[in-house]
């Protein structure tokens, strides 16, 4: 047997709801008449034809198919909607995950950089501790008494630690004690 489209399987399903109701109230209907018309009550017998003449309004029938096909247009716009609105997430979902892998890369790029600026850093500071630990002790010591505190006491701390007392012992008393409270200080927040 073949199949309904889905289309026609609601207005099918509507327009055979409203015929039982009909024929129901048609049957109901004719018993209340049939038994007003035995009763011979004027009353019960008008009542009956009211009853019959409203069931059998056949009139009806294609206004309520009319609202039943109306509301599953109805129906059939919303889900299409719902099916715009889902591809239109589906969408964003996706421009989202590209935007996600840019930052990703983006990220390591940056990450890699700031590797390579530190390592370079590193070797710059490596190297000019290189040229302080081959200068005579008190001519370092001159050039670390004009830098500020907390740069000598970068170099002091990279430096051999024989060549750094040499050169603090050349410093001031005064720039010697900051120097070593900035080194001091270094490790203070380091658990342990």
């Amino acid at each position: 047997m073949e199949k309904l489209p889905k289309k026609f399987i609601l207005p099918l399903l509507s327009a055979s709801f409203a015929l039982s109701v009909i024929l129901r109230l048609s049957h109901e209907a004719n018993a209340s008449q049939d038994e007003a018309m035995n009763a011979h009550d004027p009353q019960e017998i008008s009542r009956a034809e009211s009853v019959f003449d409203i069931t059998l309004d056949t009139q009806s029938l294609p206004e309520i198919l009319e609202e039943l096909q109306r509301r599953e247009a109805l129906i059939l716009a919303a889900d299409a909607e719902i099916m715009d609105r889902t591809l239109q997430l589906q969408e964003y979902e996706q421009e989202i995950e590209k935007q996600i892998q840019i930052l990703e890369q983006a990220q390591i790029k940056l990450d890699d950089t700031l590797t390579l600026a530190r390592d370079s850093a590193k070797e710059d500071l490596t190297h000019l501790a290189e040229i302080y630990e081959n200068m005579r002790s008190d001519d370092a010591a001159a050039l670390f008494s004009e830098m500020a505190p907390e740069i000598s006491a970068g170099f002091i701390g990279v430096l051999d630690p024989e060549i750094a007392a040499k050169i603090m012992s050349g410093l001031d008393a005064r720039q010697a004690n900051q120097i070593s409270i900035i080194l001091a200080g270094r490790n203070a927040d380091t658990p342990r």
